[in-house]
Protein backbone atom coordinates (compact mmCIF):
# COMPACT_ATOMS: atom_id res chain seq x y z
CA UNK A 1 0.00 0.00 0.00
CA UNK A 2 2.56 2.45 0.97
CA UNK A 3 4.39 1.59 -2.19
CA UNK A 4 1.15 2.33 -4.47
CA UNK A 5 1.22 6.24 -2.33
CA UNK A 6 4.62 6.75 -3.60
CA UNK A 7 3.91 5.77 -6.89
CA UNK A 8 1.17 8.14 -7.02
CA UNK A 9 2.82 10.73 -5.64
CA UNK A 10 5.47 10.09 -8.51
CA UNK A 11 2.64 10.46 -11.00
CA UNK A 12 1.10 13.57 -9.57
CA UNK A 13 4.94 15.50 -9.58
CA UNK A 14 5.43 14.29 -13.51
CA UNK A 15 1.69 15.25 -14.30
CA UNK A 16 1.68 18.77 -12.74
CA UNK A 17 5.08 19.83 -14.59
CA UNK A 18 2.75 19.02 -18.09
CA UNK A 19 0.92 22.16 -16.94
CA UNK A 20 3.89 24.52 -16.20
CA UNK A 21 5.83 23.07 -19.67
CA UNK A 22 2.93 23.70 -22.32
CA UNK A 23 1.35 26.89 -23.09
CA UNK A 24 -2.39 26.59 -23.54
CA UNK A 25 -3.32 26.46 -27.37
CA UNK A 26 -5.74 24.15 -28.99
CA UNK A 27 -5.56 21.03 -29.67
CA UNK A 28 -2.64 19.86 -31.22
CA UNK A 29 -3.14 16.89 -33.55
CA UNK A 30 -0.91 13.57 -33.39
CA UNK A 31 1.18 14.31 -30.39
CA UNK A 32 -1.79 12.22 -27.68
CA UNK A 33 -1.44 15.95 -25.80
CA UNK A 34 -4.81 18.05 -26.37
CA UNK A 35 -5.31 21.05 -24.75
CA UNK A 36 -9.00 22.88 -24.42
CA UNK A 37 -9.99 26.29 -23.46
CA UNK A 38 -12.96 27.08 -21.61
CA UNK A 39 -14.85 27.06 -18.88
CA UNK A 40 -17.49 24.28 -18.17
CA UNK A 41 -17.60 20.32 -17.63
CA UNK A 42 -15.32 17.81 -18.60
CA UNK A 43 -16.90 14.13 -18.57
CA UNK A 44 -14.62 11.02 -18.25
CA UNK A 45 -13.83 7.32 -18.32
CA UNK A 46 -11.02 5.13 -18.55
CA UNK A 47 -7.94 3.58 -16.42
CA UNK A 48 -5.25 5.41 -15.70
CA UNK A 49 -3.76 9.05 -14.39
CA UNK A 50 -6.14 12.41 -13.25
CA UNK A 51 -5.05 15.14 -12.65
CA UNK A 52 -7.43 18.36 -11.33
CA UNK A 53 -6.84 21.63 -10.14
CA UNK A 54 -8.97 24.43 -9.75
CA UNK A 55 -12.56 25.74 -8.44
CA UNK A 56 -14.87 22.82 -9.08
CA UNK A 57 -17.60 20.39 -8.52
CA UNK A 58 -16.39 16.91 -9.46
CA UNK A 59 -18.68 13.95 -9.42
CA UNK A 60 -17.03 10.10 -10.12
CA UNK A 61 -16.54 7.14 -8.91
CA UNK A 62 -13.97 4.34 -10.02
CA UNK A 63 -13.33 0.50 -9.32
CA UNK A 64 -9.94 0.43 -7.91
CA UNK A 65 -6.74 2.61 -7.24
CA UNK A 66 -6.11 5.50 -4.98
CA UNK A 67 -7.53 9.01 -4.70
CA UNK A 68 -5.51 12.24 -2.79
CA UNK A 69 -7.30 15.54 -2.37
CA UNK A 70 -5.92 18.98 -1.55
CA UNK A 71 -8.03 21.94 -0.13
CA UNK A 72 -5.80 24.48 -0.44
CA UNK A 73 -8.87 27.41 0.29
CA UNK A 74 -9.61 24.75 3.18
CA UNK A 75 -13.65 25.70 2.56
CA UNK A 76 -13.87 22.03 0.23
CA UNK A 77 -16.92 19.76 0.52
CA UNK A 78 -15.37 16.18 0.50
CA UNK A 79 -17.57 13.21 0.56
CA UNK A 80 -15.82 9.59 -0.19
CA UNK A 81 -17.94 6.64 0.00
CA UNK A 82 -17.03 2.68 -0.40
CA UNK A 83 -13.96 0.94 0.22
CA UNK A 84 -10.34 1.78 1.18
CA UNK A 85 -8.22 2.86 3.70
CA UNK A 86 -8.55 7.11 4.65
CA UNK A 87 -4.79 8.10 5.40
CA UNK A 88 -3.89 12.06 6.44
CA UNK A 89 -0.58 13.07 4.54
CA UNK A 90 1.79 15.41 6.16
CA UNK A 91 1.13 18.42 3.40
CA UNK A 92 -2.57 18.80 4.60
CA UNK A 93 -4.20 16.16 2.07
CA UNK A 94 -6.23 13.17 2.42
CA UNK A 95 -5.56 9.95 0.50
CA UNK A 96 -7.88 6.95 0.15
CA UNK A 97 -5.91 3.60 -1.05
CA UNK A 98 -7.08 0.87 -2.49
CA UNK A 99 -10.66 2.91 -3.62
CA UNK A 100 -13.29 1.64 -4.53
CA UNK A 101 -16.82 4.02 -4.35
CA UNK A 102 -17.64 7.13 -5.10
CA UNK A 103 -16.43 10.54 -4.23
CA UNK A 104 -17.94 14.41 -4.37
CA UNK A 105 -15.31 17.29 -4.14
CA UNK A 106 -16.61 20.85 -4.30
CA UNK A 107 -14.00 24.13 -3.79
CA UNK A 108 -12.98 27.29 -4.91
CA UNK A 109 -9.08 25.64 -4.90
CA UNK A 110 -9.04 21.94 -4.75
CA UNK A 111 -6.81 19.25 -6.42
CA UNK A 112 -7.80 15.74 -6.85
CA UNK A 113 -5.37 13.30 -7.97
CA UNK A 114 -6.12 9.94 -9.05
CA UNK A 115 -4.47 6.47 -10.08
CA UNK A 116 -7.13 4.21 -10.74
CA UNK A 117 -9.14 1.58 -12.92
CA UNK A 118 -12.59 1.97 -14.17
CA UNK A 119 -13.19 5.70 -13.71
CA UNK A 120 -16.25 7.40 -14.74
CA UNK A 121 -16.42 11.26 -13.37
CA UNK A 122 -17.70 14.67 -14.69
CA UNK A 123 -15.94 18.18 -12.73
CA UNK A 124 -17.69 21.70 -13.58
CA UNK A 125 -15.32 24.71 -13.01
CA UNK A 126 -12.52 26.43 -13.96
CA UNK A 127 -9.13 24.56 -13.85
CA UNK A 128 -6.75 22.37 -15.29
CA UNK A 129 -7.13 18.49 -16.00
CA UNK A 130 -4.72 15.83 -16.76
CA UNK A 131 -5.52 12.58 -18.07
CA UNK A 132 -2.96 9.57 -18.91
CA UNK A 133 -4.40 6.35 -19.84
CA UNK A 134 -7.06 4.68 -21.63
CA UNK A 135 -10.49 5.55 -22.05
CA UNK A 136 -12.58 8.92 -23.45
CA UNK A 137 -13.27 12.53 -22.32
CA UNK A 138 -15.53 14.89 -23.37
CA UNK A 139 -15.85 18.81 -22.60
CA UNK A 140 -19.22 21.43 -22.73
CA UNK A 141 -20.85 18.34 -24.38
CA UNK A 142 -18.45 18.16 -27.27
CA UNK A 143 -18.23 14.60 -29.08
CA UNK A 144 -16.15 12.10 -27.08
CA UNK A 145 -12.12 12.34 -27.35
CA UNK A 146 -9.85 9.45 -27.11
CA UNK A 147 -7.80 9.57 -23.50
CA UNK A 148 -4.01 8.13 -24.03
CA UNK A 149 -1.33 6.56 -22.54
CA UNK A 150 0.68 9.46 -23.69
CA UNK A 151 -1.78 12.04 -21.79
CA UNK A 152 -4.52 15.00 -22.39
CA UNK A 153 -4.10 18.20 -20.91
CA UNK A 154 -7.45 20.06 -20.77
CA UNK A 155 -7.76 23.38 -19.45
CA UNK A 156 -11.21 24.29 -18.16
CA UNK A 157 -11.45 28.54 -17.68
CA UNK A 158 -8.51 31.27 -17.53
Amino acid sequence: MRRLLLVLVAAVAVGASFFTLAPTTSAEEGTGDVWLEGSGVLRAAGTGFVHLRGAMDFRGKADAGALVVHDYAGDALVDVQGYGQRIELPDGGVAYLGFHGTAHIRGRNVQVDMLVAGVQFRVAGKGVAYLAGRGWYSVNGLPQQPWTETGVNVALGS
